[in-house]
C-alpha cells in the first residue's frame, strides 16, 4: 500500500471498526433484555460477541498504530524497516539478488526456459 491510499486504508479500518462495535453493541443489548430467544440462539449470540470482541482489539491495534505513522508521515514498511534496525536485526535481503532454496529459472537451460 502507497502513501496516495493510506487515507482510504485508514477509512476501512475506521468503518469496519464502527461497525464491530455496532455489532457487539447489539449483541449486548439482546443479551441483556432477554430477547434472543432459545438457548441455541443465546450460545451463538456469545460466540458472535466474542468473534466482535477479537476483531475490534486487532483492528483497533492496526488502527492506532496506522494513525500513529500517519503522524509521523512514516509507511509501515519504513516503520518495519527502522524498528529491524533499532532491534539489530539485519535487513531483508534484496528480492533481486536474495538466494533461496528454491533455484531461479535458467533461461539456457530447456527444462526451466519456458517457466
Amino acid at each position: 500500500m502507497g502513501k496516495s491510499n493510506y487515507r482510504y486504508f485508514l477509512a476501512l479500518l475506521g468503518t469496519l471498526m464502527a461497525a464491530e462495535v455496532v455489532l457487539i453493541t447489539l449483541d449486548i443489548h439482546l443479551i441483556i433484555d432477554g430477547e434472543a430467544g432459545p438457548l441455541g440462539l443465546y450460545i451463538s449470540l456469545y460466540v458472535h460477541l466474542f468473534t466482535c470482541t477479537v476483531v475490534v482489539v486487532a483492528v483497533g491495534k492496526q488502527l492506532i498504530l496506522h494513525i500513529y505513522l500517519r503522524f509521523r508521515h512514516q509507511t509501515a514498511y519504513e516503520y518495519l524497516t527502522s524498528k529491524r534496525a533499532t532491534l539489530g536485526i539485519s535487513s531483508p535481503p534484496d528480492p533481486a539478488t536474495c538466494t533461496t532454496a528454491f533455484k531461479p529459472c535458467d533461461k539456457s537451460d530447456p527444462q526451466t526456459a519456458s517457466l
